[in-house]
Order: structure tokens, then C-alpha cells, then sequence
């Protein structure tokens, strides 16, 4: 990199930090008790032990001394498809002997099992022990969903107390973890035996068009007077806090107008909730849509709805590949690339689409520089170059994604654990004479690499010569009121903001 470098330093201003556990963490209060449902709690009112919290430490205190645990303690996240869960903790006990735990995910909207068997941790230290134990979905239906879940731990049949602390879920799946229904197989309308994980609404049916099988909705003879009542649906378990991204191909048997046509929302059960709201221009040719919603407020179902109310007595509605995701950007990690001030990126990803876009930043301790932008989301890896000049110390890249307006902009951040940088003695950037640089340090302009005898020159943004010196020691300080500066030194033009 060569020429212009854009240092913008940050200095008295706070500096915005992003808890790095937290984002590669699915547990969303992985030491809390009872923070609505996403913290630890107890399976309803079963359970013969109690919890309690010590600073970050969960303790499952069993409140019959003379008897073994009955029962089980949860905290739910968001899963994806074909999720791969590592789950790490430690923990100890105060009983002689092991105790043993068992440990499973649950999926919450059809309470089944997402793994096939479940885990096994034996409790045998009564100092603090690193555990990790790993869930495979098993092979059925749920490979394709991305419902809430939880973790359970039961205790049934432990003795004495116990404690646990530093919870991390993570995931090792780089897939597109998005629900989507094909309509080729295992799909049926309405309800099937109690199963909710179908679309469920009156005059529905699978059809095959051509060679593909889609989802047909057939308007009756009369819809009323509240044409918005006639829809179809079907069952998502949420987390609060979590945008959607739904996209989805529909068609029409007529041309229908947005104004007097087919809708999408997305509620919660009791519509409390609005995340999603949009009706759409049909024509007879399958057309692709795709929304985002926004953030959901509340752990609980929430319906994506088509209202059809309005298609007019006779026409049919066509519905192909409807798919959903919670769009997340996590997981992120980082490697020095050898023998070049490069950083090679490695993320986990969902829900985001080809162009989705994300910008990197390199933060330090007083300031935070875009490096790059314009990275596709969904390729999973990127090579960024470090600035020109940087000097030796400890940084982070933090990856943010540039997805949706408004109340509908992704907003997902992520940091890199702390790397530490050393500056080259001789050649930056594979050039092979060290060049000058300019930086800021405790509110004072510094310049360094300057040969002995070499003017500096430091201009107003109106061009305006506001200082000019003489180079006579290795690193020169330059103390100048706040604002942004053009600075020339040995042939290199710096722009910094103080």
C-alpha cells in the first residue's frame, strides 16, 4: 500500500467494545438466572434442587441433602441446520464421589431431540475442571430447521451440590443455516398427528408444476368481510433479539397489485410482536422476494403469515422454496500471514445472501481505521492488509456486516481475539526502504522514518501551512489544536484527525 494513509484517531472519545466471548457464544446470558427465558432456569416446577448465582458461577444446590437431584436446569438458543455444538464449562463438586450429569439439546418446537444420543460428563474434582462434550444433529427432519433449542443439564440422581461456570456453546458449521422448504418431500399442510412444523390453513395443497412440486393456495367462493383473516401459516420458535431473513418464490394464476394483494407478516403468537410486514406485485411468472425482518423482542413462537384474503374468487396463489434464517456473524478468528502485514479471516455466517456485503476495521487501543469494505459475506474467508507503518503493537480486527436500511439494517458486529503485531525493522509492505510515517499518540502528532535534515510540513484542510519543521531526532512530537491535518513528510502525504 502506497501513498495516501488515512489515520483517524479516536483519541478522547470512548472507544465502542464488543464482548468477543459473547459473540461466539450461543448461550445468550450463559451466567445468569432467570433473564426471561434465555438464562438458566428450571424445568417448570420439577426439580428437587434450587439455583443460585456467585458472581459468575452457577451453583445447583440440592435442597434435600439426604437425597440424590431430580430433575434438570436449561438455557435456550438459537439453532441452525446441521449444526454441530461444542459445549465447554467448568465445574466441581463437593460430594466424594463423581457425579455424573447428562447433558442434551432439545428442539423447542416439536420438543424433540436434536442429537441422537445424548452427552456425558462425570463431575470427579472438587477443584474447578475444564469439561467439553460435542451433539451431532442425528439424521431426521431437523437437519432442516432453524428453531429455537436448548441446552439441558440434568442432575437426576446427583449427590451434594454442584457449580459451573464459564458456559460457551459454539458452533463449527459454516453452512447457510437457513429452513427451507423445497416442498419436494416431507412436507404436508395443515396438522399431521400434532406435528406443528407444517403450513397450516384452509384450501391448501402440493401441486406439480411442470417437474417441480409447489405450495398452492385456492381462493373460495367468498371471503367475507375481513379479507386480512384469510391466510396461511406456520410455526417458528424465536429468541428475542434476532432479525430473519425470509426469502421465498411466489407466483399467481392472475396478476395481483401489492395495493390489493398478497401479504407477508411475521407476529408472534398473540401479535405483540410485529417483525415483518410487506405485501408484493404478483404475476404469473415465479418471481423471487426477500426481506428482512426486524429484531424480535420476545423468546416465544412467531408465525410467518401470508394473507390472502384479497386474491380475487377462483385464482390461485403459488409459493416455491420458502426459506428463513436468523442472520447471524460470529465465530470469527484470525492468522497473521507470514512475512506480510496481512491478516487472513475465517468466519461462521448465516442467513446472509451473495452480495451481502461487510467492512473490516482494525481497533487499537486509541483509535479504530477502516481497512476494508466490500467483502461478500457468504465466502466465509477473506485476506485484508494491514496499514502501511503500522506500528508494533496489540490490535483486533472487528468484522461488520453492511446489510438492510433503517429499522431493517443487519447491524451484526464481531471482534478477533487480540493479535500482536510487530512493525518490520527494514521493508514494509515488501518495499524494501522504510518509509515515513505519521501517527497519533496521546493527543500529539508523531512522525517517524524521517531522514535527519528532512522538512515536515503540516497543512489546514484548506490548505493553509499551519506548521513546518526540521528533522533532527527519530521520532519528532508536534502538539496542535484538535481537527484534521494534511501532513507532508519525505515525499508521503498523511491525513490524520487529532
Amino acid at each position: 500500500m502506497k501513498g495516501n494513509l488515512f489515520i483517524m484517531a479516536m483519541l478522547g472519545l470512548s472507544i465502542f467494545q464488543l464482548d468477543a466471548q459473547k459473540q461466539i457464544n450461543c448461550l445468550i446470558h450463559p451466567t445468569t438466572i432467570n433473564a426471561g427465558l434465555d438464562g438458566w432456569n428450571l424445568e417448570w416446577d420439577e426439580g428437587t434442587f434450587i439455583l443460585q448465582t456467585e458472581d459468575d458461577v452457577i451453583k445447583v444446590v440440592n435442597s434435600n441433602s439426604s437425597a440424590a437431584m431430580k430433575g434438570k436446569f436449561q438455557q435456550r438458543f438459537t439453532a441452525s441446520v446441521n449444526g454441530r455444538y461444542t459445549l465447554t464449562f467448568k465445574a466441581k463438586k463437593d460430594a466424594s464421589a463423581g457425579q455424573k450429569i447428562e447433558i442434551n439439546l432439545l428442539a423447542l418446537d416439536s420438543w424433540a431431540n436434536i442429537s441422537s444420543v445424548k452427552a456425558v460428563a462425570t463431575i470427579d474434582s472438587n477443584e474447578w475442571k475444564d469439561y467439553v462434550v460435542t451433539f451431532q444433529y442425528s439424521d431426521d427432519a431437523r437437519v432442516v430447521m432453524p428453531h429455537g433449542a436448548q441446552v439441558e443439564m440434568y442432575v437426576a440422581g446427583v449427590v451434594g451440590n454442584l457449580w459451573f461456570k464459564d458456559f460457551v456453546l459454539t458452533e463449527d458449521n459454516n453452512n447457510l443455516t437457513a429452513y427451507e422448504d423445497g416442498f419436494e418431500t416431507d412436507i404436508s399442510t395443515g396438522t399431521n398427528g400434532g406435528e406443528t412444523n407444517n403450513w397450516v390453513g384452509e384450501r391448501l395443497q402440493l401441486l406439480k408444476q411442470g417437474g417441480n412440486t409447489v405450495l398452492e393456495y385456492t381462493q373460495g367462493d367468498t371471503f367475507g368481510n375481513a379479507p386480512w383473516d384469510i391466510s396461511f401459516t406456520r410455526y417458528l420458535w424465536c429468541m428475542a433479539g434476532v432479525k430473519y431473513r425470509i426469502w421465498f418464490d411466489m407466483s399467481a394464476s392472475t396478476s395481483i397489485s401489492a395495493e390489493n394483494g398478497v401479504g407477508l407478516e411475521m407476529l408472534s403468537t398473540g401479535g405483540a410482536d410485529k417483525i415483518a410486514n410487506q405485501y408484493f406485485n404478483l404475476t404469473q411468472e415465479m418471481q423471487t422476494f426477500d426481506l428482512i425482518t426486524k429484531a424480535t423482542s420476545l423468546c416465544i413462537n412467531y408465525n410467518p403469515t401470508f394473507y390472502v384474503g384479497r386474491v380475487p374468487v377462483g385464482e390461485k396463489v403459488y409459493i416455491d422454496n420458502f426459506s428463513i434464517a436468523p442472520i447471524y456473524l460470529y465465530n470469527v478468528t484470525q492468522e497473521l500471514v507470514e512475512g506480510a502485514a496481512k491478516v487472513k479471516l475465517t468466519w461462521l455466517h448465516s442467513g446472509y445472501l451473495t452480495e451481502d456485503k461487510l467492512a473490516v476495521y482494525l481497533v487499537g487501543e486509541n483509535y479504530e481505521e477502516k481497512v476494508v469494505e466490500g467483502i461478500e459475506i457468504v465466502d466465509g474467508s477473506a485476506t485484508v492488509a494491514l496499514p502501511v507503518g503500522l506500528p508494533t503493537g496489540q490490535y483486533r480486527l472487528k468484522l461488520a456486516d453492511v446489510v438492510g436500511e433503517g429499522d431493517f439494517a443487519v447491524g451484526n458486529e464481531t471482534l478477533t481475539e487480540p493479535f500482536q503485531y510487530m512493525a518490520p525493522t527494514t521493508g514494509i509492505n515488501d518495499v524494501d526502504e522504510v518509509q515515513a510515517n505519521v501517527f497519533v499518540d496521546d493527543g500529539m502528532l508523531c512522525v517517524t522514518n524521517c531522514p535527519e535534515g528532512s522538512e515536515v510540513s503540516v497543512f489546514s484542510l484548506d490548505g493553509k501551512e499551519v506548521r513546518k519543521l526540521t528533522v533532527d531526532k527519530m521520532v519528532e512530537t508536534i502538539s496542535l489544536e484538535s481537527g484534521v491535518y494534511v501532513v507532508r513528510a519525505d515525499g508521503r502525504t498523511f491525513k490524520v484527525a487529532l
